[in-house]
């Protein structure tokens, strides 16, 4: 019986040493990530979802939620309109602009911070509000 429960255990601790080893990976990042020494990361992407105060940007396929502190400075930029067409008269003004300005469809450059819990968030965004979603 000794021997039948060791092999079990060995074939077991196999199967388990790569989970181990990818979650000892990741908490190292998420570590580094949430380092005073790293200032700040810059993401950029479009808005797919708003949900509360959080938003989801895509790139390239990739999905990533980003929680928008209720004190974060948000500005607006004028996209670039080819041959000097309008878009749309319905955009913000240039310059300081609110949550509400942000719409799914709307390209968005944050700068973020990973906290600890490995959650995402911005206290700054530049968002080109002229989405009409």
């Amino acid at each position: 019986m000794g021997v039948g429960y060791l092999g079990g255990a060995l074939v077991e601790k196999q199967k388990v040493a790569p989970q181990l080893e990818q979650f000892e990976k990741t908490t190292k990042t998420i570590k580094a990530l949430t380092s005073k020494t790293i200032a700040s990361i810059a993401i950029f992407g479009e808005v797919t979802n708003i949900s509360d105060r959080t938003i989801t940007i895509n790139y390239a396929g990739e999905n990533l939620d980003i929680r928008v502190k209720e004190d974060a400075q948000i500005y607006c930029f004028a996209p670039v309109i080819p041959n000097g067409k309008e878009v749309s008269t319905n955009v913000p003004e240039e310059g300081k602009a609110e949550f509400s300005d942000i719409k799914v469809g709307s390209r968005v450059n944050a700068i973020i911070q990973i906290l600890s819990d490995g959650k995402v968030e911005t206290n700054s965004l530049l968002c080109d509000c002229s989405s009409t979603s």
